[in-house]
Parts: C-alpha cells; sequence; structure tokens
C-alpha cells in the first residue's frame, strides 16, 4: 500500500483535488485525514483505498446524500395564500334614465355642515364655511384669509373640493349631493362668464353655419352650458370626450331633427 501523504488546498475539495493528480486517482478513491484547517487552507493525510477498504465521505457528501433523498422524506413547500381583499363599498350609480340605486351604508356625520368644517380644519388653513341650500344644491362658501388659495388656476381648487366633498357626503352622510363650492364670488363670475361666452358662441354658430366646441369643462359648467342654449331651437349642444373635464360642442340643428 502507498505511504500516507499530506497535501493542502483551499478546502477539502481542493486538497482532494490535488492529491488526485497527483496520485493518479480518482478523488473518491482516496481516504483521508482533516489535519489543519483554518479560512482559506486545508492540510489533510491521504491514502488510496485498498481492496474492501470502507469509503469514506469527503466533506460535503453527507449534505449530496440528503439532497439525494427521496422527495416524500422532504416537506413539502408551504404554499403563500395572499390575504383575499374585501371588496369596497359599491356606491350608489345611477342608470342612463337617471335612475338612483339605494345607498345601503352608515352615515358618520350628522350632517353636512359639521363634515366640511371637519375636512377644512384638518387642512390646516384659515378659512370659514358658511353652508346653504337652494335649488336641489348644497352651496358651500368658503371665505378667510388663505382662500384665495383656492381661487388659482381657474378655480381647480374649488372644482377639487367639490368632488372630495361629494365623495364624502357620500360616504358620510349615506346619500348624494349636488354640491357647489365658492369662495371670494369667484363662482358667481364664472358662472356668469360661461352664459357670456355660450351666448356669442351660439350667434357664431347661427351666423356660420358650422359648429364651435368650448374650452373643457366640468359637469356643473357644462350644465349651465346646456340650461342656456336649450331653448334656442337654432341650436343642440352635446358633451364630448373622457374623464371629469369634457367638451361641448355646439352645432346648427337640423332642420325637423331632434336633439341629440
Amino acid at each position: 500500500m502507498m505511504d500516507n501523504r499530506e497535501f493542502e488546498g483551499k478546502s477539502v475539495d481542493h486538497a482532494l483535488f490535488l492529491a488526485s493528480q497527483d496520485l493518479g486517482v480518482e478523488p473518491e478513491d482516496l481516504e483521508f485525514e482533516v489535519l489543519q484547517q483554518s479560512p482559506g487552507q486545508v492540510r489533510i493525510r491521504v491514502e488510496p483505498l485498498g481492496k474492501g477498504a470502507a469509503k469514506p465521505d469527503p466533506a460535503g457528501a453527507a449534505e449530496e446524500k440528503m439532497a439525494e433523498s427521496p422527495r416524500a422524506s422532504t416537506p413539502p413547500p408551504r404554499r403563500f395564500d395572499p390575504p383575499q381583499r374585501q371588496p369596497a363599498p359599491r356606491e350608489p350609480r345611477r342608470d342612463d334614465a337617471g335612475t338612483q340605486e339605494p345607498w345601503t351604508g352608515t352615515p358618520r356625520y350628522p350632517n353636512l355642515t359639521e363634515m366640511v368644517e371637519a375636512l377644512v380644519a384638518a387642512s390646516g388653513l384659515d378659512l370659514s364655511v358658511d353652508i346653504s341650500s337652494e335649488d336641489n344644491t348644497d352651496r358651500i362658501t368658503i371665505e378667510g384669509p388663505d382662500a384665495e388659495l383656492l381661487t388659482g388656476s381657474k378655480g381647480e381648487g374649488l372644482s377639487a373640493l367639490e368632488h372630495v366633498i361629494s365623495k364624502m357626503v357620500l360616504r358620510g352622510l349615506g346619500r348624494r349631493a349636488r354640491i357647489r363650492v365658492d369662495s371670494l364670488g369667484y363662482r358667481k363670475r364664472r358662472e356668469e362668464e360661461l352664459v357670456k361666452m355660450a351666448q356669442r358662441s351660439a350667434e357664431k354658430v347661427k351666423q356660420d353655419g358650422v359648429e364651435v366646441s368650448t374650452e373643457p369643462l366640468n359637469s356643473y359648467e357644462r350644465r349651465l352650458v346646456h340650461l342656456a342654449l336649450r331653448d334656442d331651437p337654432a341650436l343642440m349642444t352635446e358633451s364630448e370626450g373622457d374623464g371629469f373635464l369634457k367638451k361641448i360642442t355646439i352645432r346648427p340643428r337640423p332642420s325637423g331633427g331632434a336633439d341629440g
């Protein structure tokens, strides 16, 4: 039998590989003993396996055998089932005929005034609130030192408040509402401008016989234009576009045609 030999490597496997190359045998045909081991350096004593000698497992062989064991001995991986999301309460919906489905939620505020005052207080702005009802519309007037912040960019702040408050009324009071928010008289001036714009556009349509489209308007502004021209038998108006803001097209009414 060949005398024992010592070899060094970066790991047990590396040292066994060097020994197999030097001795001309396969690594699995070597019997070895680890003499010294430190990070990055291993020294082993090896001897070729004799006839009938037991074959030791090199480092890592136990792990390989475990990996090769039947799958039945390994517990199946746990399945992750994401939590089921509960559907959000469905809001009332109007069909094409304008019929409103009943709302079945629970009111969260006793009245509109308290709800809007809570919203304004949460904003941190120095504002006061006054609310009145007229023509099935809740009119909210906001005044105060910070009121100018709501009227810039063509009243976008007021429009955003109207949208938020409408949603809050639905969730908090359990009903739909037509909300109009005004500040510093902006809405009144805007309404007057829209009516005058509609009238000027109507005259142009009747004189030139071509259709005219307005700038993008919110739902309340579109309603004002429709109402301003609905009694003119020579014209018809139609909202066009998608999304919150839509244009209104004013066009000549076909002879004998009906409003579209």
